[in-house]
């Protein structure tokens, strides 16, 4: 947590440098606009998992012990997003449009919070072997395909060249990259189930 704060705060200085040499100090300022969540995240994780290799702690498990908490922290910042008004969707005329910054819009942030959700009933309906780490692949997979289909509504994307956004490529990304953890975890978690039932 702390590691992603920090990481954060000193993401948002290097966006806007000029402000920040001009009064250090305000580096320390408790403002949350001050910050850039994503690059949090991505801290937050480094570090966490350089902790957990320092303390030799199996990474699989600890993945699978946070991962119901993380789709919750999933759904709040989706709520968040939609109380504040950030990641807004596309104007639509669709019947639950909301209205948000002068027009009628698709409701992503609610979108994306009955994904995470969903998320969680999937996570905690479908027991699986925990310490493996395929409760942590479940939950990227989910928020992959999330990001690849929902954030075809957001009209504040940032676009790659051809009209591709960026959230969504990474999306794409993030699912690939768990059905190939999922399907490397396969043979040892029908094992597992086997051992379990004789048992």
């Amino acid at each position: 947590l702390l590691g992603g704060i920090i990481i954060g705060r000193l993401a948002y200085a290097a966006r806007y440098p000029q402000a920040y040499l001009a009064s250090p100090l305000s580096l320390l300022a408790p403002r949350l606009a001050s910050f850039i969540p994503e690059a949090a995240v991505v801290g937050g994780l480094v570090v966490g998992v350089l902790y957990l290799r320092r303390h030799r702690v199996p990474l699989a498990a600890f993945v699978d012990a946070i991962a119901p908490a993380l789709t919750l922290g999933w759904a709040i910042y989706a709520l968040a997003n939609f109380l504040a008004g950030d990641a807004y969707g596309t104007v639509t005329d669709v019947p639950w449009a909301v209205e948000m910054w002068g027009a009628p819009r698709h409701p992503v942030q609610l979108y994306d919070l009955v994904a995470a959700l969903l998320t969680a009933i999937w996570l905690v309906g479908r027991p699986a072997p925990r310490g493996q780490g395929l409760w942590g692949w479940r939950l990227l997979l989910a928020y992959g395909l999330a990001r690849l289909f929902l954030d075809a509504w957001r009209a504040d994307a940032t676009f790659l060249p051809g009209g591709f956004r960026l959230s969504q490529i990474l999306g794409l990304g993030l699912a690939l990259l768990a059905l190939w953890g999922m399907a490397r975890l396969a043979p040892s978690a029908s094992t597992a189930s086997q051992e379990s039932a004789t048992s």
